[in-house]
């Protein structure tokens, strides 16, 4: 197998930066520290070559260096500035050192992507198997103290299942088999619930005699991928605690059963693409446990996931439905503050500060809500609440106002001699406001003039006059308004022409019809094309001058004018059953018709629009054509609405059909949320000279990605919001649309 030489090389030189960030990362994701083993033994094979290695490990981790390399480039430039780096003497250190400086603002930003790039490396790593002739396993999802989840294919129902291989060592312990056959049995006769994934069979791997749990699969995400949204900010407890309402009912139904879970955390609560969240891989982690402990194959006494193990749990106690409140609290407490309150390296270590330390309280909860949450994470379990539900449900009640009179002192308390003061100059205001009404009720009742009365001629004339300038102001203003009328029809109708003019040159499409479309309250007419070869609507845009960028944030700087010319852009992202027309097999994770086509690279986009005969827009064009005349942060105001866009706060945790949300005044829909839209451009600063149908620089590492995906927060949904992927990275919440570049 050929080796890439260069890519080894960069690495080499940049190796001890590179390996503090994916260290960082793999801190974020209990279970990827393999990562960071193949990538150091792929390095000493590249090395030394004293050693045989699978060639597809080699190759996925070239492939995972080739990814990551634009992403983290700034980002090791930045810390390869730091001289206190460099003075290091251990990798520790020099983690620590990043975490403590500026540069770990940057590396926050980039976790998410880099995390979802490790877990699906790690993933492809796996040798490919079939189990029993009929189950093949097509990816990891999951890997705890009691096994790996994997995806597989049913060959004999047709369908996609969870599948759980279980230790080896249960198949050779005839006690603890017989315990678990008749666990699974229990399960699967008393947690018939709503929110619990459903077991299907218990089987043993012919080859390996290995048993493994064949579970329903739940096509969507997984909490984690919530939680490293939020990573930086994490979100209200309110909100956290009503998202896991589901898996509260889920627990104490469990409980009433005597069945305790024991392996709570993130990756096994799981978030269909409707919405819905259910609890999966539950229970047999007991006998799993006693098997393992008794025949001195586990390290440790232990089931579990070790930064969501409960003290009970480290020190070999039975597990107890507390043992479930204990993870549900560490859950909270993550998604609430956006870090785990428990990190370490060792099990030594997770057990010294989990069993002995105090937990750091999370400042922005009341002393109320962190009672509460705290009393989940009594390290004894005797001070637990007893019920998931009912804590949740408190959790969630939003905290009452507090009422200023109630905790301030009076105002005459605070600054007396100043509030005697404000009073006594607002008691000589008053008497001298009734020394003025008194007064003038004289005078009136004396009927004096005031000395500016005018006689009655004087007062007559100046009434005309006033008169006569008004009527000259109304008839100024009638005039002015009919010159600007005029002047607004001509310039509709050159651009009319512009539009006959441009229709008959436009090979490959068909005039479809003049549509009207709101936004906001304004509302707009555009000229709709049908594309032949691929049957998409596409909207005329007549070229102009506009401002582009923002203040908002360094990248989006500076605000700079942009002359575009005429285009056709589509009015939807690109579809899944307009892909397959065009290039046959559809590469996204979750498919449909209707959906936006996603898990596609910047090249793939490339090689459709090629064979289509369409383009990328330039980032230009695209703002132009989400900003729609608009100079708001979004194209319908300054305000998040849900009415026009799919985001992380309302869509559930996955993508959408296009078009079920309102459009922009250009008629095209989704420019907002939904997935990411790939644009021809390199992702580079702005220049600040004015452009005429600019494309940015020629050079870069990243190509452009706009308006924000399902997965984003507000901002990232801006007209002006811009992110950069490499050529060939693929990712869910990646998709694009096409334009048509018109002649001038």
């Amino acid at each position: 197998m050929e080796i890439q030489a260069k890519l080894w090389k960069w690495y080499e030189k940049h190796k001890a930066p590179l390996d503090v960030v994916l260290d960082i990362a793999c801190d974020m994701i209990p279970g990827t520290k393999a990562l960071m083993g193949a990538l150091r033994l792929v390095h000493g094979y590249v090395t030394t070559k004293e050693h045989v290695l699978e060639p597809n490990k080699i190759k996925e981790i070239e492939n995972f260096l080739t990814e990551i390399r634009p992403l983290v480039l700034d980002v090791i430039e930045e810390i390869e500035d730091i001289k206190e780096f460099h003075d290091a003497s251990d990798e520790n250190l020099r983690k620590e050192i990043v975490k403590k400086n500026d540069v770990a603002q940057e590396v926050e930003k980039i976790l998410p992507r880099l995390g979802q790039s490790i877990v699906a490396s790690l993933s492809l790593m796996e040798t490919k198997k079939i189990l029993n002739n009929r189950y093949e396993l097509k990816q990891i999802l999951g890997k705890g103290g009691q096994g790996e989840v994997y995806l597989a294919w049913d060959s004999t129902t047709k369908l996609d299942v969870a599948l759980k291989l279980l230790p080896l060592d249960i198949s050779q312990d005839t006690t603890a088999l017989e315990n678990l056959l008749s666990e699974y049995h229990r399960l699967v006769r008393l947690l018939v619930h709503d929110n619990i994934v459903q077991y299907r069979q218990l089987e043993k791997e012919e080859k390996s005699e290995r048993y493994f749990l064949v579970m329903d699969y739940v096509e969507g995400s997984n909490l984690r991928k919530i939680i490293l949204e939020k990573k930086r900010e994490g979100m209200p407890l309110e909100k956290a605690a009503e998202l896991l309402l589901p898996i509260g009912s889920a627990l104490d139904f469990a409980h009433e059963k005597k069945i305790v879970h024991c392996d709570l955390k993130p990756e096994n609560i799981l978030v269909r693409k409707d919405g819905k969240m259910l609890l999966g891989d539950f229970g047999l982690s007991t006998e799993i446990r006693t098997s393992l402990s008794m025949r001195g194959k586990a390290t440790h006494a232990i089931s579990g996931t070790l930064p969501y193990m409960s003290p009970e749990q480290y020190m070999g106690r039975p597990a107890m439905p507390y043992t479930d409140i204990w993870a549900l609290g560490v859950i909270l407490y993550e998604m609430v503050s956006g870090y785990h309150p428990f990190n370490a390296g060792s099990f030594e270590h997770f057990y010294k500060i989990i069993c002995e330390n105090p937990i750091e309280p999370i400042d922005s909860l009341g002393q109320e809500k962190w009672k509460l949450l705290s009393s989940m994470l009594d390290k004894t379990g005797k001070n637990r609440p007893t019920s998931a539900r009912e804590t949740l449900e408190k959790l969630r009640e939003t905290t009452p106002p507090i009422i200023l009179q109630d905790i301030m002192p009076a105002k005459e308390e605070i600054f007396p001699s100043v509030y005697e003061v404000s009073l006594e100059k607002r008691k000589n205001q008053e008497q001298e406001e009734t020394k003025k009404v008194e007064k003038e009720t004289v005078r009136i009742e004396k009927k004096e003039e005031p000395k500016i009365f005018h006689p009655k001629e004087k007062f007559l004339i100046e009434g005309q006059k006033r008169q006569e300038i008004e009527e000259r102001k109304k008839i100024a203003q009638k005039t002015i308004e009919e010159i600007r009328f005029k002047e607004a029809m001509k310039a509709l109708e050159r651009k009319e022409e512009k539009a006959k003019a441009i229709l008959v040159k436009i090979p490959g499409f068909q005039y479809l019809r003049k549509a009207s479309y709101s936004c906001g309250s304004q509302t707009n007419k555009v000229e709709e094309y049908c594309h032949e070869k691929t049957g998409m609507v596409f909207v005329l845009l007549l070229g102009g001058t506009f401002d582009m960028g923002s203040e908002n944030y360094e990248n989006e700087k500076p605000i700079h004018k942009v002359t575009l010319s005429h285009f056709l852009m589509a009015k939807h992202q690109v579809t899944q059953s307009v892909w397959k027309k065009i290039m046959g097999k559809n590469p996204s994770q979750l498919q449909g018709d209707s959906l936006p086509v996603e898990n596609v690279s910047w090249q793939l986009c490339q090689e459709f629009c090629q064979k289509a005969g369409l383009a990328l827009p330039t980032e230009a064009q695209w703002e132009y054509a989400a900003r729609a005349g608009t100079k708001t942060r979004y194209y319908w105001g300054d305000d998040m609405d849900p009415q026009y866009c799919w985001y992380a706060e309302n869509s559930a945790g996955t993508i959408h059909a296009v078009g079920e949300k309102k459009p922009n005044l250009f008629g095209l829909y989704d420019m907002s949320g939904n997935v990411w839209e790939f644009c021809e451009d390199w992702y580079v600063p702005y220049q600040e000279d004015t452009s005429q149908n600019t494309i940015g620089s020629m050079a870069g590492f990243s190509r452009v990605c706009r308006g924000g995906s399902f997965r984003s927060g507000p901002g990232s949904c801006s007209s002006s919001c811009r992110e950069g992927y490499g050529p060939v990275w693929r990712d869910i919440s990646l998709g694009f649309r096409c334009i048509k570049p018109l002649p001038e």
